[in-house]
């Protein structure tokens, strides 16, 4: 579906749901849309979120069916992977990876941005993965407790490596020009919302 968020088109979500793995992931803006999903009885999302606590159930569920949403764009789009989910969840299987990033090698025609909280798991995968050029792959950094995930991100054999430091916690101790070989964007923002902390 159209994006409102600034630095995307579209986005596609053949995964959702998701569990909190750092302070970024504390006033989630996914978790909130999926719980009020989920109370609404929309297809899947109760499943993943408690519309009482308003909370991640902690899962992730692969959706086949949403497979073939880009093969629909004819007209080249930026695609954000994954907006409601991180596409390395643990419980996305191996299978679904290589079904989803098949999809993507196939509409090259889009650019693709996956965007995740776990890049370990990247590396793991990159070797029979084979992530296309057109394919980018970001990770997260809100804090200095988080920095190891650079380097991960270092590690992953992307023509378009980025870094989403949204929301920005605290200053962080990253050198972005000892980076700049690797890292070819950056995407920086604070939290929105009623809980919301400092920028």
């Amino acid at each position: 579906m159209p994006s409102k968020i600034g630095w995307t088109n579209e986005t596609w979500n053949p995964v959702i749901g998701c569990k909190a793995v750092s302070e970024g992931c504390r006033n989630c803006y996914a978790e909130t849309i999926a719980a009020g999903f989920a109370s609404k009885g929309i297809n899947h999302y109760g499943d993943v979120a408690n519309s009482t606590t308003g909370k991640w159930r902690g899962n992730a569920k692969y959706i086949p069916e949403r497979l073939g949403k880009p093969k629909q764009w004819k007209k080249p789009k930026m695609i954000f992977v994954c907006s409601m989910s991180d596409l390395f969840h643990p419980d996305v299987p191996d299978s679904a990876l290589a079904e989803i990033f098949g999809v993507m090698r196939e509409t090259n025609q889009h650019q693709y941005q996956v965007l995740t909280k776990r890049p370990e798991r990247v590396v793991e995968v990159q070797g029979w993965l084979d992530i296309p050029p057109h394919v980018w792959i970001g990770t997260s950094i809100e804090n200095n407790k988080v920095l190891h995930r650079v380097e991960e991100l270092r590690q992953i054999k992307a023509d378009i490596r980025f870094l989403s430091c949204e929301p920005l916690l605290e200053d962080i101790s990253v050198d972005l020009k000892k980076h700049l070989g690797f890292v070819n964007w950056v995407i920086v923002g604070g939290e929105s919302g009623p809980n919301h902390r400092p920028m």
